[in-house]
This record gives structure tokens, sequence and C-alpha cells, in this order.
């Protein structure tokens, strides 16, 4: 599989991406390197209420009806995209870039509408069963105010009284040169389009400024059981099972695969706990492996009678035992990688998936990292390199086992405690 990637400039980087298949969508996107895990805590919800003004003022004019926009907020990294086509992409881009890259922070209107629409679209999250379940996992988890546990509480008490001139003054923070991608992408597309979009990036007045970050001291805690009544969850209890580790900083891409194929043989998967979990009459067992810059996060989660937490926790410590020792099936970790591989290379032959692939690549490792060295680097990912790897991940002190119910009574966690010897 070739690849194919071409920087067009610097200062801020613009890059054109070819898509694999044909298509007369051609997208443009502007990238800032930071996210919500790099706003301070008075800036905590900031990037949100300015990405609504922003894709909000683009909607109010009328010039810009027809177009296809968006914009969203991640850990790392904020997004606004353009999807367009050959023949309007050049009109298309002036709209788009005059309304990201030289806002009019005059319009008090559309942003009074744009931040009731986010404390709205808060309030929401914030009610979900999900953000209450992140909210007690990052409570118990991290010793102090980290920026990759804040909650969607937090954005909304902060934003609720700010002024458009505080978006203002993060936009001037942030939309810096070195911290703005660009990216153009498309089938076959003409070298003129090419060099027309690159020249029209120069004529915004884009500041050379440098953003001063604060040190990010996720101090997390260490082995423990927590009970925490809730009405999330009515009749059984919910089971989470919370490790804690370094980031991608510390992590090269195929070590992020090895990481992921650990988190699989422990969950319901087939190549994992199924048939244990199934005949002691469970049903699944859930994760999510969550891999920052500076810090990381892996949460095991299922839903359970409380007659059955003992079973499950014999069943998961079992195995974790299994793949710490190295004893574990290697026709099974051949498999999980194999369906790696053939995602992995039906994900790069999307067009969509590989523009999302090629722009992580670049604000998470400054580079574009072929998927052929991502392949033939799975040959590194062997038993010995998982059973060091598990290891690493899964000491007892990294642990904390959280037990969310309306009725947690009777519920003996010094029994509990006894079992989890790994």
């Amino acid at each position: 599989m070739k690849f194919y990637t071409k920087k067009i400039s610097s200062n801020p980087d613009f890059y054109y991406f070819p898509f694999s298949k044909k298509t007369k969508d051609i997208f443009l996107e502007i990238n800032l390197k930071t996210g919500s895990a790099q706003e301070t805590a008075q800036e905590a919800g900031l990037g949100h209420l300015l990405e609504h003004y922003l894709i909000g003022s683009l909607s109010k004019n009328k010039k810009s009806e027809t177009l296809e926009y968006d914009g969203e907020v991640f850990k790392e990294q904020t997004n606004y995209c353009l999807k367009s086509s050959k023949k309007k992409i050049l009109i298309d881009s002036d709209y788009f870039f005059n309304a990201i890259l030289n806002p009019d922070f005059s319009n008090k209107k559309t942003f009074i509408s744009e931040k009731d629409s986010v404390l709205n679209e808060l309030s929401g999250k914030i009610n979900s069963s999900d953000e209450q379940g992140y909210k007690i996992i990052f409570k118990e988890r991290f010793l102090n105010d980290c920026q990759y546990a804040r909650i969607k509480t937090e954005e909304y008490k902060n934003i609720k009284d700010k002024k458009i001139k505080d978006i203002e003054d993060y936009y001037k923070k942030y939309f810096i040169k070195s911290n703005i991608l660009i990216t153009l992408s498309g089938y076959n597309l003409d070298k003129k389009i090419i060099n027309e979009i690159s020249k029209s990036i120069k004529k915004y007045n884009i500041s050379s400024g440098k953003i001063k970050f604060e040190q990010q001291n996720c101090q997390v805690s260490r082995f423990k059981i927590v009970s925490v009544k809730n009405n999330i969850i009515k009749k059984d209890i919910a089971v989470l099972l919370t490790f804690s580790f370094l980031g991608s900083k510390k992590l090269k891409p195929w070590q992020k695969i090895a990481q992921d194929a650990v988190c699989e043989m422990l969950s319901s998967s087939r190549m994992g706990i199924f048939d244990d979990l199934r005949n002691a009459g469970i049903y699944k067992l859930d994760y999510e492996n969550f891999i920052w810059k500076n810090n990381g996060i892996i949460i095991f989660a299922t839903i359970l009678p409380k007659n059955k937490i003992k079973a499950f926790l014999n069943i998961f410590v079992k195995k974790i035992k299994e793949i710490k020792s190295g004893l574990i099936l290697s026709k099974n970790l051949k498999k999980i990688l194999s369906k790696y591989k053939n995602t992995a290379k039906k994900s790069f032959n999307d067009n969509s998936q590989r523009l999302d692939w090629l722009t992580y690549d670049i604000i998470t490792y400054g580079k574009i990292i072929p998927i052929e060295e991502d392949l033939k680097n799975l040959k590194k990912i062997n038993i010995v390199f998982i059973k060091n790897l598990a290891n690493n991940l899964f000491a007892k002190n990294k642990l904390n086992l959280i037990l969310i119910g309306k009725n947690l009574k009777n519920i003996n966690k010094k029994e509990i405690d006894k079992i989890l010897k790994f």
C-alpha cells in the first residue's frame, strides 16, 4: 500500500492529503493542536464556546448558506471542517477562512444565542448516565485538578458568566501559526486549486505568538475499593476497574496497538474471557482505552447482580495473572493482530478515516507515520512483549475498583480485596 501526503507550506503548516478513492468531495480543515485538556481552569469550556461562536457566525452569513461545515473540540485537538467540491472550493474556502481566521468579535447577539446553545448542550450531557459515571471515575482516579479529568459540570459553571471578550482573548492565545494545522483533501486535485488555497492562507494575519502552557500535574490515586451510592443503576451494581498509565508520549503507535490487544484479552471478546463470563452467567465486559499525550486511563465496565461480583472478579484476576505470566494462546494474539491489520487497511483506504489518521499523526507525533511502518511493527508484538506490557499496566497499586449502585449493603470489601491479588 503506497503512502501519500504532501506538505505545501509552513507557518501555519498546510498539507495536501490525496484521497485513495474517487470522490467529488473536497475537505478543507483548520485544526488547532490543542483542545480542552490544554485549557486552564479559568478557560475550561471556552474552546467549546468559541467553536460555537465561529460556526454560528458562519451560519448567520447569508452568503454562506450553501456551505457544509462543522466544528468540534476534543481533548487535544480542535477541528473546523468545510466540505466542498472542485467547482466550489475556491469560493467556499474564502467564506470559511474569513470566518475562522478573521473572526468578528462584535456580534453580541450571536454570542448570547450560541452561549445559550452550549449551556443547553452541556446541561443534557451532565444529566446523562455516561457523564455521571465519568464524574465518579475521574473524581476517584485523579487527586487534583487534572485537565484530562474535567467534566461537563465544570465547563458549564465556568462559561455561564463569560463575556464575548473572553472568547476573543482565548482566540488570540490559541490561534497562532505554530498551533494551527490546515489540511486539504480530495481525489486527484488540480495543482491550481492547491496553490490558490495556499495563497489564500497567506492573506490572513495569523499571530506568530507562543502559548504558555500551565504544567499538567495529574497525580493519580493508588489502589482502593470505592462504593458510590447513586441512582444511575437502580437494580444491579456497576463494576468499574480503572488503571492509569503515562500517555502516548511514552508509547509508540505499535505499542498502543499492543495495549489495545491486552485490553481485548480481558474483555468479553471471543479472544478474551467470553466463555468464562458466559459460563458464570455474565453477559458483557466492555473496555475503554483512553490514550492522551500526557496521561491515560483504561476502564473496564460491567453491570452485575450483587451476587455475581466476586465470581466476575475471580475470572478477571485469573486472566490478568495468565497474561502477566505469558500464558496466553498464540493463536488468539494472532487473531487480534490480524483483525487490527485488516481494520487498519480498510480505514486507511476510507477517505474520511484516512484524513483523521494523518491529522492525528501530525498533531500527536509531529510527523506522519506510514501505515506500512505500523503494520511492519506488528511483528514486534509477541507473547513476551504482551507479558511485559501487562506486568507494567496491571499492577494492583494502579487499580481503582469502583462499585456504583442504589443498594450497596452487604458488599464485603475485605473479601474483594483478597481476590484482587495480581
